[in-house]
């Protein structure tokens, strides 16, 4: 075969064509010659050719040869979002870290990998891949440090950092330990809707408003952190008035608590009249304080000191249980730990309950008013305070 010139144009049907060297060749014996063919700007199919032409022949018809162009690699990659988010320790950022890459031409990087590291946290994906977009993103998981974190995005050796924030006791959901019926199944369509419920009895608030550092020192509660071991103390739960104690004097011996809807009688057994200064303090064993006939310590039953009574017009009253004997200490309060201004006359000793000691039923406890804490060891037959309460369960 004899040989031939051939003539090689580069071009390209959007952007800039690419160019072919050498421009000519001479075929070998095998009737063959090549070129090197560098394709232009943009990609897409179909988008670039090289014409080749029979120079020693003019009258052959000029062959295309067509080439598919892909991007080139990453010259660039830029944030998009996700950038300084904050959730707690261990947790998943609410938002994706998301970023955009080109070549040097200015096209999308499209189908090229993004390689995303971080030396506090941990990814859902840690390579991703560009889309057609020029988007590329994964989900970032917060490391165990309380603090400022970071991630980073690399493609092709060109790099983008995210700053993130991790909060440590980050309360997610709060399930009480214990349901009432008609609570809302957290699994159900919607758990959030509104339900109706009865509470028997509320736990008042103990008053105490007093922080204390590790050395037992008196402080302001707000000056302790969040996160120091002596933070959560009795004094930092005053942000609302839920459960604190309120109470209205009734002006006929009674007190009515305001938060657990009980009426208690003002005055200490004994006493009587305004600021309770009338009288002394009198005792009485926890048989004849509930009315309970016992043969040796009440016979007949013939003592029921809450029962006979009649304060404020009442005649149902009776002795309260330790709970509720409780539920009226003052922990802000020290000998006596109860509020003087509602409950004037209270002497710092032991009231008695009508509680009995499961373990040894012939005692009963008992709630000493200096201090506010309850005591188990205490025979029925002893003498003891005594203030009556009405309402309730």
């Amino acid at each position: 075969m004899d040989a031939a010139e051939l003539g090689f144009a580069a071009g390209a049907s959007v952007g800039t064509a690419g160019s072919v060297f050498p421009s000519t060749a001479v075929t070998v014996g095998t009737g063959e010659a090549q070129t090197d063919f560098t394709l232009g700007t943009l990609p897409g199919d179909d988008v670039h050719w090289v014409t080749v032409t029979v120079n020693s022949y003019p009258g052959v018809t000029p062959l295309d040869v067509i080439a598919d162009g892909t991007p080139d690699l990453p010259d660039t990659v830029t944030l998009v979002s996700g950038n300084n988010q904050m959730d707690g320790v261990g947790h998943t950022l609410n938002e994706p870290l998301v970023v955009y890459s080109e070549d040097q031409y200015g096209n999308v990087a499209q189908g090229h990998n993004v390689d995303w590291t971080s030396g506090d946290g941990t990814f859902s994906l840690p390579t991703t891949v560009i889309d057609a977009g020029g988007y590329s993103s994964t989900q970032a998981i917060l490391g165990p440090v309380e603090g400022g974190q970071q991630f980073t995005a690399t493609a092709n050796g060109h790099s983008v950092v995210f700053d993130a924030t991790a909060e440590e006791h980050w309360i997610e959901r709060i399930e009480p330990w214990k349901v009432w019926p008609g609570y809302p199944d957290p699994e159900a369509a919607d758990p959030c809707a509104s339900f109706d419920f009865e509470v028997d009895y509320i736990i008042p608030d103990t008053g105490q408003t007093q922080c204390y550092d590790a050395s037992n020192n008196a402080v302001i509660c707000s000056s302790i952190p969040l996160i120091d071991p002596m933070y959560g103390q009795d004094g930092h739960y005053l942000q609302s008035t839920y459960g604190q104690h309120f109470y209205t004097d009734n002006g006929d011996g009674t007190v009515n608590d305001d938060v657990t809807g009980l009426m208690w009688q003002q005055c200490p057994a004994g006493l009587s009249g305004a600021g309770c200064a009338t009288g002394s303090v009198a005792t009485y064993n926890w048989y004849e304080a509930t009315g309970t006939a016992d043969a040796t310590y009440n016979p007949g039953g013939a003592v029921d000191y809450c029962g006979d009574l009649s304060t404020g017009g009442y005649t149902d009253w009776r002795l309260p249980d330790y709970h509720e004997l409780l539920g009226i200490v003052d922990y802000g309060q020290y000998d006596p730990s109860i509020d003087t201004a509602v409950f004037p006359g209270t002497p710092s000793s032991h009231f008695c309950s009508s509680s009995s000691f499961v373990l040894h039923p012939n005692y009963a406890w008992r709630v000493f008013f200096i201090t506010g804490h309850v005591w188990k060891n205490f025979d029925k037959a002893n003498y003891d305070n005594v203030r009556c309460v009405r309402g309730g369960p």
